[in-house]
Parts: structure tokens; sequence; C-alpha cells
């Protein structure tokens, strides 16, 4: 009779309550219409707002993987493509307008089984229309977050993974906290193989599992043996897509970018071995710039209305201890982990990207999001008019997002589609270098069934016809050099647009020049969506890069005349794109070529501009720090090199940079320190300095 009741306070209850349980108030064929018409709507949506056809990202290989069923970049996504294929059947026409359609259509049917669950969970007493409020405004709050919506108008993978997530999230729920199904643990474990061969990093949806084992008491009971025997050939077969990619590859398909002959190649491809770009991962450094960041797109992605009650949601679930605080927790636990791991897999500017690593994330949270909206349901349950509070604020929030959202005007990438068909000479022989350039090139060849004859070139083999190389440069300056200086073999070659031509094939070169002052200049886009104009800029900055190497092979008004191009290139990227990580890169290459014609001023003003959009580039803080020297201020000398210093720990030069530094500034203990450390680390003594240092005693050689 004196037991404590479990909602009494010092009492951890043995399983967490749920919303709702099992009864006979479970979403009826009224609420699947319900959610059928705001799922057709989010439909629309998506159509109203998508891009027209061929667009920047991934999308051109995806399309050209789906349309040869070949095998793109690793680690493969077959799923996908032969989704795409299937697409492509029951529309035909344009290939790359099919695959946005599905695309699309797999976001709507995400969004709308996301309100289907958030509805299973309101089932059990609560009242019609509290249960649509509920249902709709956080399918609709998630279906219109601005990650979702901008992934779900081009050609991405993204939303049919997160389908995949939504429906194993939706079955595991269903057994976890009503049905105790088997059916419906098997099919979770099946979705959720389906979602890892879309993507690895969402074998991280186990933390969910392992905290309701830990913290769910009627959960963990219910488990045994039998059914881990039940959930892994269930999760085995969700991989069979997998399969897909050796036999493609055994028969050598248009599109095969990665020969799969072995299972040691298999699992290099799915490892994505290679795949990463060449520069360094971002790094320790960067660790709390990526936790900033992943906490800024979560607040993006949920938007005023959504913080507030996934606030309200929140204080419910640890004030009450429902089952939404397993969700919460999992989620926190998930954002942490991308947040520190993705900077040792990703570079800096590949960070800028890292929105779409936190889709999982937002999933993961929407019951706790239904949770706060049930809260502030409670509260205002006799004003008739309730759902007006939520709808109204969520309708104002999309009317103002519609405009950076709308791809359907967008036409950048479809230009520059037309200038490569137009430009390019038939039969000639191609070397991608950059995505924006690879994309376009296998969408023309594979996509639109390579209507110029064209051909790719594998420099390792060497070109069969030097005249009709054609190579995009890459944007970032040292790797650019070393490359322009290994095709000086091949054949003379001359930079022209984004692309680097055979010297004797000048009319191309011409009409690339020309079309891209034509069409792509700022001020002639007005101002496109935010991935255009950060793809944009990495053309232009790689036609500066292709104008700044004829400006050091050449002399006289022939050299001036690549300076001012060089100039304008990378003045038209650090304009398209001022808000990424990558607008440090282009600032950094303007600032590099103006300091190599003495314009300082300048160039410390672009170099300052580099190290704001991302503090970790090493270039431009060297170029500032060699000036401030130049100039003789030497206090920001010391400021700049000391950054260095912590950026580039195992730079001999740099530290012998500083220890003669702090000897100008007589602080000789400090001198000695950086100095052996310099030594240490390999580089040269420097005697006037050691000397110094090291009056009457014995030298480090020594």
């Amino acid at each position: 009779m004196n037991a404590k009741k479990p909602h009494q306070s010092g009492h951890v209850p043995d399983s967490l309550p749920v919303h709702g349980r099992r009864g006979t108030d479970l979403p009826d064929g009224a609420d699947r219409v319900f959610l059928a018409v705001l799922g057709a709507g989010v439909y629309l949506l998506y159509e109203l707002t998508g891009a027209p056809g061929f667009y920047w990202g991934d999308g051109g290989e995806f399309i050209a993987a789906a349309r040869t069923l070949g095998i793109g970049h690793p680690y493969g996504h077959p799923l996908f493509w032969l989704a795409g294929r299937v697409g492509m059947v029951l529309a035909p026409g344009d290939p790359a307008a099919a695959m946005t359609r599905l695309v699309s259509f797999c976001a709507a049917l995400g969004a709308a089984a996301a309100g289907y669950w958030i509805m299973r969970r309101q089932a059990g007493g609560t009242v019609r229309q509290n249960r649509w409020i509920t249902a709709g405004f956080v399918m609709l709050l998630y279906a219109t977050a601005p990650t979702v919506w901008s992934q779900a108008t081009y050609v991405e993978v993204y939303h049919v993974q997160a389908l995949m997530m939504i429906l194993a999230l939706l079955c595991l729920d269903e057994y976890a906290a009503r049905s105790g199904s088997v059916r419906m643990l098997m099919l979770s474990a099946y979705f959720w193989g389906l979602a890892v061969t879309l993507g690895m990093y969402a074998l991280l949806l186990a933390l969910l599992p392992l905290l309701m084992i830990l913290m769910d008491g009627s959960f963990r009971r219910r488990l045994s043996w039998r059914l881990l025997i039940i959930f892994l050939p269930a999760f085995i077969a969700g991989l069979t897509p997998w399969i897909y990619l050796p036999l493609r590859s055994g028969v050598n398909p248009p599109l095969l970018v990665f020969s799969l002959k072995d299972i040691s190649s298999c699992m290099n491809y799915l490892a994505r071995s290679g795949y990463h770009s060449q520069m360094e991962t971002a790094g320790t450094m960067a660790v709390v710039l990526s936790l900033k960041k992943a906490a800024m797109i979560l607040l993006r992605d949920l938007r005023w209305p959504g913080c507030l009650v996934a606030g309200a949601g929140i204080w419910r679930a640890v004030r009450h201890r429902r089952q939404s605080l397993i969700y919460l927790l999992s989620g926190g636990f998930l954002l942490l982990l991308f947040a520190l791991s993705l900077p040792f897999q990703l570079s800096m500017e590949q960070l800028d990207e890292m929105d779409v690593y936190l889709i999982p994330v937002l999933l993961i949270l929407l019951p706790v999001t239904g949770e706060g909206t049930g809260f502030f349901l409670e509260k205002i349950s006799r004003f008739r008019f309730r759902a007006l509070l939520f709808f109204l604020p969520l309708a104002a929030v999309i009317g103002w997002s519609w405009r950076a959202m709308d791809r359907s005007g967008d036409r950048t990438a479809v230009l520059f589609y037309n200038m490569f068909v137009r430009t390019i000479p038939d039969r000639a022989v191609l070397y991608c270098r950059s995505d924006e350039t690879k994309y376009t090139v296998y969408y023309a060849m594979y996509g639109r069934g390579n209507p110029n004859h064209l051909g790719l070139l594998d420099l390792n083999e060497g070109p069969a016809d030097p005249d009709s190389l054609i190579l995009h440069p890459r944007m970032f300056l040292e790797g650019s050099l070393a490359l322009f200086r290994s095709l000086d073999s091949i054949g003379a070659t001359v930079m022209a647009g984004p692309f680097v031509t055979s010297l004797r094939n000048r009319p191309a070169a011409a009409s690339i020049q020309k079309y891209m002052a034509d069409h792509f200049q700022y001020g002639e886009l007005g101002k496109p969506v935010r991935m255009s104009r950060f793809r944009l800029a990495r053309i232009w900055s790689g036609m500066g890069m292709s104008w700044f190497q004829r400006y050091l092979r050449l002399d006289g008004q022939a050299r001036e005349e690549a300076f001012r191009q060089a100039c304008f290139c990378f003045e038209q990227a650090c304009h398209m794109d001022d808000f990424s990580y990558s607008a440090g890169l282009h600032a950094a290459n303007f600032a590099q070529i103006l300091a190599s014609e003495g314009h300082r001023r300048d160039a410390r003003q672009w170099a300052d501009r580099a190290v704001k959009h991302n503090p970790l580039l090493v270039e431009p803080r060297l170029l500032l720090y060699r000036m401030a020297m130049q100039e003789r201020r030497y206090r920001d000398a010391f400021l700049h090199l000391r950054k260095l210093v912590r950026l580039v720990p195992d730079n001999g030069t740099v530290c012998m940079d500083l220890a003669l530094l702090y000897s100008m500034m007589n602080d000789q203990e400090a001198s000695r320190k950086w100095y052996l450390e310099g030594r240490r680390l390999g580089e040269a003594p420097r005697v006037d300095l050691e000397k110094k240092l090291f009056q009457g005693e014995n030298t480090p050689d020594s």
C-alpha cells in the first residue's frame, strides 16, 4: 500500500511511458487521407521549386549511372541508380527531369511517412483535430526545413536514403512501444539495411536501439537471441542492392568509374578508399568550427517555430521521462558524433556541405517536436482556431524561404551544359578534374547519348592526340600549378575559360571564353541560388588559375593581359561566393596574384578576407606575415606567425621565423625554444641567429 507510484519524485520507472498505446483510436482512413493530401501538397511544393533539368552536384553522374546501369563514384548507390532507371522508363524524355521528379516523390513520401509516424505516437485517446494538427505541423516542419527542401529539388541521393531511414524508425518505434510484432522488427532491420547501401553513416542509427535497451525495461525484456537471429538476416537482406556492383562491373558498362574485380576492390570501393579529396582533412583544428556549424544547421532547419516546439518537447521529455527522451538523447549523441568525426573525414571546403549528413539527426528528433506540439495543444485546447496558431507562422516561414529554395528559374547549370556541348569540338578527348566539369561530361556522354562523340583521357596512359586535350583545372593554387607543369610534357596548351585546351584549337578556346563572359558574369546573372553561386565561383576560380598559369609563363604585354584576366576571374569568384569556406580559397588566390604584382594594399585586403572566411587557411596567413615583415610591421607579423604555428606545428621554417621574431623582441628564451624546435623538425641552421642565441655555449649541432 505504501509503495511509491512510478510518477513520484525519486523513482525511475522500469520502462518509459509513451504518448499513446495500441488501442481503438489508431490512424484510420480519414487520417490517412489527410496525410495523403498533405503529402501531395508537399510534392507540389517541390515540383514548383524544382530545378528545370540538369543541375549542379552529383546529379550528372547519377543520371549517367541510371541511364547506362553503370557504376559511379564510391561508395556506390545502386538502389538509387536502379530506381532512377525505372523512373526514366516510366517518364521518357529528359532523364534529368525524370530523376528530379523521383527525388521529389521520395521526399514527399518520406514527409508523409514522418507525419504517419507522429500520428501513430499520438494515438490512444487524442482527439482527431489535435492528431491532425500535430502530425501536419511536424510533417511540414520537416518537409520545408532548408536542408530537406533544397535536397528535394534536384537529383541527389539523400532523400531516397531518408525515406528508408524514416520507415526503419517507424517500424522500430511500432515494435518497441506498441505491438512488439516480430514482423515490425524485421521490417525495421530491412529498411535500415537499404539505408546503409545509400550512405554508410546510416549505421549510426544503431544508437537508438542501444539507448532503448539501456533505458526501456519493457524493450529490454522483450529481446532474445531468437530476435537477434531474425534481425541479422533481415538487415543483410537490405544490403542485397550491393550485389549490383560486381555484377555490373563484370559486364563493363559504359560508365565504369571504378572497376570491381574481386572482394578486395569491392571493399575498397565501399570504404571510399582514395575517393576523398587529396587535400588534408580539416583535422583537430576544425572541431570547434564543426560543432558550431552543426548546431547552427540544426537551428536553421528547425526555424523559430520548430525551436519553440522542440524546446517544449525537450522540457516535457526530461521532466516526465517520456520515451521521446530516448530520441532526444539519440539525436544529441548523433549530432555530436557527426560534428566530431566529419572534420577527420572531409576537408574544410567539403565541410560546407555537411548539412546533408545531419538529416538523420532531424529525423530522430521528430518525436521530440511532436511532443512539444502536443504540449502547446494541451495549453490552448479551448481555443477553437488553435490550428491557425501553428500553421500561420509556418506558412510565413515557408513564404520567406521560398525565394532562397526556388530553383525553377535557375538555369545556370543548363547554360553551362549548353556551353559545353556547343563549344567543345566533336570527338574531343576530355580529362575531368573538377566536379563541375566531370558531371557535365558524364551527363553529356552517358545521360544524353554522347552527341559530340566525346572521349575520356587517362593521363597515366598518355593522350593519343594532344591537340584534343581539354581539362578543367583544380581551383587550388599549388595543386593547379603542379598539374599544369605536368601538362607541359603532353603538348603546348593555352588557357581559355574553365578549360585547358590545345594551342592549335584557338576557335574553341575563344568560344568558351566569350560564352563565359556573356553568360556567367555576376552582374549578368543577378543573384542565383547559393548552390549555383558556389559552383560558378569554383568555375571562375578555375579560370583565374588558368590565366595565372599563363601569367607565370609569359612576359610583356601578354603577361599584363593575363594578369588582368586572372584578377577579373578571381574577383568574379569572390563575388559569387562570399559565404562558404571555399570563399577563403578564392580570396587567397586573388591576394596571391595581386601580391606578385606588388599591389600590397589590395593583396592584404583580400588575404584578410580569406582568413575571415576560412581561419584554417595557411597560404593567406603566410602571405600576410611576409607582407608585414616587408613593411616592418613586426607586431602584426608576430601575430600572424603565432597563428601559423598553431596551424602547421610541424613546419620547421615557421618555427625558425618565429625564433627570429622573438630574438628581435629580445625574448631570448622563447627564441631558443623555437629555434631548437625548428632544428628538430629538420630545418637548416641559420648561422647568424644561432651565434646570437648560443654565444659561448654548445650549438644544437654540437
